[in-house]
């Protein structure tokens, strides 16, 4: 189950990096 959580994030994080440095920093909170 971790392992599921762990692509989710990967998958979120990767999106924001296509939307712009704006949405990666906001991920990385």
């Amino acid at each position: 189950m971790h392992q599921v959580a762990i692509v989710a994030k990967a998958a979120v994080i990767l999106a924001a990096a296509r939307r712009g440095p704006e949405g990666s920093r906001a991920v990385a909170g």
